[in-house]
């Protein structure tokens, strides 16, 4: 799945995100969790793991049903179960998921 364009103005600070606060490196595992309002932020971060060489799985919440989510989707768990680190752009839901 795709996020859509990556942002000009978020380009940097993704980078700076993905290269040195996360400090992924080429050829790792990256699950990218994302929902609808951050689309922009997580299409910027996907463009980042990109540039590094990184494997990304993108998945967008609102694929999975509507929010707040009662548990952790399957796919979602899959992905987070094979990355290597894992970040999430995502507004909070008034629900947590268990997994």
């Amino acid at each position: 799945m795709t996020f859509g364009p990556a942002s000009p103005e978020l380009l940097p600070g993704a980078k700076n995100a993905v290269e040195t606060c996360l400090a992924i490196k080429p050829g790792e595992r990256v699950a990218l969790i994302a929902d609808v309002p951050s689309r922009t932020v997580a299409a910027s971060l996907a463009a980042a793991m990109e540039n590094v060489h990184a494997a990304c799985t993108s998945l967008l919440l609102e694929e999975f049903g509507p929010r707040p989510i009662k548990s952790a989707p399957a796919p979602v768990l899959d992905a987070l179960e094979t990355a290597s680190k894992s970040s999430s752009a995502a507004k909070s839901a008034t629900r947590t998921w268990s997994a």
